[in-house]
């Protein structure tokens, strides 16, 4: 206990411009394995880094090098690809780049803003079915994500992709305070809606499909 820091794992609110305690916390999910079993977690939730702790010579002896780069494996070899995955961690913080690794099937990288959203995705995307298939999400001994070895995938897409650039990451808006970390669920959150908006006039749209139910 007496070694390294501890700090808040989970946000409920993320502003892009900082992180700490100012940030309201979210309890951790039961099937975490940051969760301790002798006690009950309360309102703050902490745990150590999950990487080793390595002094940079090129930082001040109070920072850490840290990876925010994540590993993931059990991926569908036919249907997932780069958006899919992003998709996935955009919700635990920005996307920086994905790759899908040639050499081991069904696994990919995903180089995040920092390590805090690694260690989010890892809390809660770890053990996700996604098209019956179980994720394991760690975080990787990568630094940086480079494209070598790009390659196509089953669907015809890349299986390298940078999204930096892109307008879909949550975290770096004027309104990435409304970020609500949470595991992945079944229900489809829809806000924003005309008040006039029905049932029938959200099922005919495309992004819906006709065996989804929703309650309005």
């Amino acid at each position: 206990r007496g070694k390294g820091r501890n700090r808040q794992a989970i946000l409920g609110e993320h502003p892009s411009n900082g992180y700490g305690p100012h940030c309201s916390l979210l309890p951790l999910p039961p099937n975490s394995r940051y969760r301790r079993s002798h006690e009950q977690v309360q309102d703050l939730v902490s745990y150590k880094q999950l990487l080793p702790k390595t002094f940079s010579s090129t930082r001040p002896s109070t920072l850490l090098c840290c990876t925010s780069v994540a590993m993931v494996s059990g991926l569908h070899p036919n249907n997932m690809n780069c958006n899919r995955i992003f998709n996935l961690f955009c919700l635990y913080g920005n996307v920086e780049k994905v790759k899908f690794m040639k050499s081991v099937s069904g696994t990919a990288l995903v180089e995040m803003a920092d390590e805090y959203a690694v260690d989010r995705a890892v809390t809660h995307l770890n053990g996700t079915k996604v098209f019956g298939k179980k994720l394991n999400v760690c975080v990787s001994r990568q630094q940086a994500v480079i494209p070598n070895h790009v390659f196509e995938l089953a669907d015809g897409s890349s299986s390298y992709q940078d999204f930096s650039l892109t307008r879909n990451n949550r975290f770096s808006s004027l309104h990435s305070h409304r970020n609500i970390i949470q595991p992945p669920t079944a229900v489809l959150h829809f806000y924003n809606a005309p008040p006039t908006l029905n049932q029938q006039q959200l099922l005919n749209v495309r992004s819906f499909r006709s065996k989804a139910t929703l309650n309005i």
